[in-house]
C-alpha cells in the first residue's frame, strides 16, 4: 500500500499565494506601482522563507493531489476561502 502523502505542499504554495495575492492588492490599490509601495515589497523580503517554501516541493504537489482525501480537500477549501477573504480585506 502506498505511503499517504499529506497535503504540506499544498498548503505551503497557497500561503505564498496569499502574501502575493495581498501584497499585489495593497500595490495596485490606487491604480500604480511607485516608491510608496516600497513598504509592501520590503515585508514581502521579510517573507521569504514563506515564499520560498512555497516553491519548494512543488514537484510533490501531483502526488499530493492524486492521494487527496475527503478531509484533505475540506481542510484546503477553507484555506482557500481563508485567503480570499484576507486578499479582500487587503
Amino acid at each position: 500500500m502506498a505511503e499517504a502523502k499529506g497535503i504540506k505542499e499544498l498548503k505551503e504554495l497557497l500561503e505564498g499565494l496569499a502574501l502575493l495575492g495581498v501584497a499585489g492588492k495593497k500595490i495596485m490599490a490606487d491604480g500604480k506601482v511607485n516608491l510608496a509601495d516600497l513598504p509592501v515589497v520590503i515585508g514581502l523580503v521579510q517573507d521569504a522563507s514563506v515564499l520560498t517554501a512555497a516553491v519548494q516541493g512543488t514537484n510533490e504537489i501531483p502526488a499530493e493531489v492524486k492521494d487527496l482525501s475527503a478531509e484533505e480537500a475540506q481542510e484546503l477549501l477553507g484555506l482557500v476561502l481563508a485567503i480570499a477573504a484576507r486578499v479582500k480585506a487587503a
